[in-house]
């Protein structure tokens, strides 16, 4: 959701915007996060069928930092792990989720 939309429902439903709860931009993260979601977003995802997502391939990702001038590389690498575990994690309770919910369908 942007923030404008936030702000819009906020609005129609009376209540004052809450800073914590407020969706940020991209342009409003810092240059090293939008570089890491930049990078992330161009690596090639890992996805095996009876599990899922399992993460993203850094086959490519020193391509990346020489395209992006990347200087601290640990730094970067350490933010876009942060990024994968997230939708690992994600993916998994996604797939547990469904799996639940199709048992409970008899499928």
């Amino acid at each position: 959701m942007s923030l404008e939309k936030y702000l819009m429902i906020c609005k129609e439903l009376g209540k004052s915007p809450d800073p914590k709860k407020m969706p940020i931009n991209f342009e409003d993260l810092c240059h090293e996060n939008q570089l890491s979601v930049a990078i992330f977003s161009k690596l090639s995802s890992n996805i095996v069928g009876d599990i899922g997502y399992v993460g993203k391939s850094l086959s490519g990702i020193g391509v990346l930092f020489d395209i992006y001038n990347i200087r601290d590389k640990i730094f970067l690498l350490d933010l876009i792990s942060l990024l994968d575990s997230h939708n690992i994690e994600k993916s998994s309770k996604d797939r547990a989720q469904a799996l639940k919910k199709m048992k409970k369908s008899g499928g």
